[in-house]
């Protein structure tokens, strides 16, 4: 009989929640036991046999369960990939003064303390004291970083490995033209494509800060969208000289993959940002309790208004039943 929804609810204010009552669940069972068998002139033998072997294998599965999985990092290693740290032995070089000057340059137009304090100017930290003196002339410079969880290598270490890591995207607030001649630019949102070349880690005596030397796709005659949505990039069009370097926090990861149609131009593909998710034991009757919380307090029977046009039936003649 297929139940009415105006049944339903009086149902379950009568007889509780209907998973503690329905036979539905005995019914899909029967169905599993019924999947159990192979032979049909050897029914029972079929389904104890396959029930013993399901029963071993759930004592297994609560055995192992305080084991470390084989495949899975260990809270540990999880933690550590969520940490910024080099991927390769450092060295220490003393890059070109006028690079160095650029790099502190842009760590001092994209520090959100020093715009604080340019526009507010009530309270100078320790960070812009520092920042003030500048940074040494040393930097320490590796072919790897890891930064919240994804690596990034240089695009030297990319050509010896099978994995790409070197792809970069820059999504900044810019002052766009059409052309020279354009008197009313449009200040908007503008991707920036590039290939890491270097990483440097920037030292200001107390704290260190991780830049990515990259070069950068000409957005004027490298980069396109085709009709079908897809980015598209030229990586031999390369601009931007003079603005090189990116704060390492504030990249997003891209990977190039060669257009078939046109060698010279590559596909840009956003991967999703990686989660590490905690190890958690697996809880049914917590599950159980989520998805089917405990009632608090039941209404009484006699709080039923079935007075209401909604439980009226017209369209037959009623029936008297006796209680």
């Amino acid at each position: 009989m297929v139940h009415l929804v105006v049944h339903l609810v009086r149902e379950v204010k009568l007889c509780g929640p209907v998973y503690l009552r329905w036979m539905y669940p005995f019914e899909r069972y029967m169905k599993v036991l019924k999947s159990f068998v192979r032979n049909r002139n050897r029914l029972e033998g079929c389904i104890a046999e396959a029930q013993v072997c399901e029963e071993a294998v759930h004592f297994c599965l609560d055995f192992l369960s305080g084991l470390d999985e084989i495949g899975l990092g260990s809270l540990n290693s999880l933690e550590e990939k969520q940490t910024d740290r080099p991927l390769s032995v450092g060295t220490y070089v003393r890059p070109d003064m006028q690079q160095l000057k650029q790099a502190h340059l842009h760590i001092l137009q994209n520090t959100e303390e020093v715009m604080c304090a340019l526009h507010e100017g009530k309270v100078v930290s320790n960070t812009i004291r520092w920042l003030a003196h500048g940074p040494n002339c040393g930097v320490m410079t590796c072919e790897g970083y890891m930064v919240n969880g994804c690596s990034y290598h240089t695009k030297s270490r990319d050509d010896h490995r099978t994995v790409q890591n070197s792809g970069i995207m820059l999504v900044a607030t810019t002052m766009q033209v059409s052309s020279a001649k354009d008197k009313n630019p449009v200040i908007g949102d503008m991707s920036f494509y590039g290939i890491i070349e270097d990483i440097w880690e920037v030292s200001y005596n107390t704290f260190n800060i991780v830049l990515f030397k990259c070069k950068w796709v000409e957005n004027k005659n490298g980069v396109r969208i085709d009709d079908l949505h897809f980015t598209l990039v030229d990586l031999s069009q390369i601009g931007h000289s003079s603005d090189s370097f990116i704060i390492a926090t504030h990249r997003q990861q891209v990977f190039y993959v060669s257009d078939p149609v046109d060698p010279r131009s590559s596909v840009v593909v956003r991967p999703r940002q990686k989660n590490f998710p905690y190890k958690c034991a697996n809880d049914d009757l917590g599950d159980m309790l989520s998805h089917y919380p405990p009632v608090s307090k039941w209404n009484s029977t006699s709080d039923i208004d079935e007075s209401g046009d909604a439980y009226t039936r017209l369209d037959c003649e009623g029936t008297w039943v006796t209680t």
